[in-house]
């Protein structure tokens, strides 16, 4: 019996390790010309000669090999395990170069390097696994130079690196924010999410921006500090000092259709409960207004619960596909009106809840893991003393 589970391990373990042999040769063919551009414009950039580069992967470190074959620097790879490791040492060795790199393994949260030991730290892809991680930027601060530059990338996006240049990308997107240090963020599944853990890590003065024609790609970079922070703040009390603009305030009132040509007035729902839900048309947000959200939904719709899910894309066309194939209970109506403006929406799925007073009584941004147990918590709260106030 031992013997047959030695052997089924065994396999398994080459069947991972021949997936991410595969997985490895599959992203150099796919993004091999914008691995290569982009090595052209960060040693354009930065005038790399020979600096000291950390390379964040979860696959071969494909930039910093593009990087090496131009310039003189050094090169440091964190991988998040042995095969990933042992794949990217093998591929650096093949091409000649094993001298100047260096291997380790761990996470962003906890790097094995000293204080202020890199020129350029850069990840083309590894940000979506800890976008919202104060303690990752954190780390990534502490080891970079205070001339140093981060630059990271999160998503599947496939525009090439040439888009990286701020004055090719329009500053018209859905959201931006510009302050004075050179610090790139496009593109964000969850802006304030992202920004709030910038914050909390005690990374200012950065801007934000939306990549123009690529919903799936996100870059991150900001120079290095003299002192980088020694407290790590928590990235909920961040957001929710953001929110004490909003919260208590009058909800403001709006008019809007959508694909049904149904006409929705807020102030027709007062003395009720209100949701309103912004979203975009991309599958997670979409996921929680048909999926999650409607169970609860049906449970309380009799007690007075009101969803109003309102998109915020710049292009409405895909919005009566997601309405058509995937129908849910409440309405879906478009944000001609500039109503997430209003309402103070940077980041989506995001959630604003109107008590039956007309007061914005919370915002809740997705993007963390206990989002819908916040949102479910919140609805039945509401909903509660809602009733009571009628029974009054």
């Amino acid at each position: 019996m031992m013997a047959q589970i030695g052997i089924v391990i065994a396999l398994m373990a080459q069947t991972y390790v021949f997936d991410s042999f595969l997985y490895n040769n599959y992203i150099h063919w796919l993004f091999h010309d914008v691995h290569e551009k982009l090595a052209v414009q960060l040693i354009a950039e930065y005038d790399i000669a020979d600096d000291d580069i950390l390379e964040i992967s979860y696959t071969a470190p494909f930039v910093s090999i593009e990087i090496a074959k131009r310039s003189d620097a050094r090169f440091w790879v964190l991988a998040p395990d042995s095969v990933s490791r042992w794949f990217s040492s093998k591929r650096v060795d093949g091409m000649g170069m094993g001298t100047r790199f260096t291997f380790a393994t761990g996470t962003p949260r906890s790097l094995p390097f000293p204080d202020a030991s890199f020129d350029l730290i850069i990840a083309r892809d590894a940000l979506r696994f800890w976008h919202d991680d104060p303690y990752a930027f954190a780390e990534l601060n502490r080891v970079l130079k205070s001339e140093g530059t981060a630059v990271l990338g999160a998503g599947l996006g496939n525009a090439s690196a040439d888009s990286l240049s701020p004055a090719k990308w329009r500053m018209k997107e859905n959201w931006w924010l510009k302050h004075d240090k050179d610090v790139w963020i496009s593109t964000l599944p969850y802006p304030e999410r992202i920004e709030a853990a910038l914050t909390a890590a005690g990374v200012g003065n950065y801007r934000l921006w939306d990549e123009e024609g690529n919903s799936n790609r996100t870059w991150v970079q900001w120079h290095g500090t003299e002192t980088p922070v020694q407290t790590v703040l928590d990235i909920d009390s961040v957001l929710a000092a953001r929110d004490t603009e909003y919260v208590g305030q009058k909800a403001s009132d709006f008019t809007l259709t959508g694909p049904s040509r149904d006409t929705v007035t807020l102030s027709e729902l007062m003395g009720e409960v209100v949701v309103l839900a912004f979203w975009k048309t991309q599958f997670q947000d979409w996921t929680y207004l048909t999926h999650d959200l409607k169970p609860l939904y049906d449970s309380l719709k009799a007690d007075g619960l009101h969803i109003l899910t309102i998109n915020v894309d710049e292009d409405s066309s895909l919005v009566g596909f997601y309405y058509m194939d995937f129908p849910i209970p409440y309405p879906v109506l478009y944000d001609g009106a500039g109503v997430a403006h209003q309402y103070g929406v940077q980041g989506t799925p995001q959630f604003v809840f109107v008590d039956q007073q007309g007061l914005i009584h919370t915002r809740i941004l997705g993007g963390s893991e206990d989002v819908l147990e916040k949102v479910s918590r919140t609805i039945r709260t509401l909903v509660r003393k809602c009733q009571e106030k009628k029974k009054e």
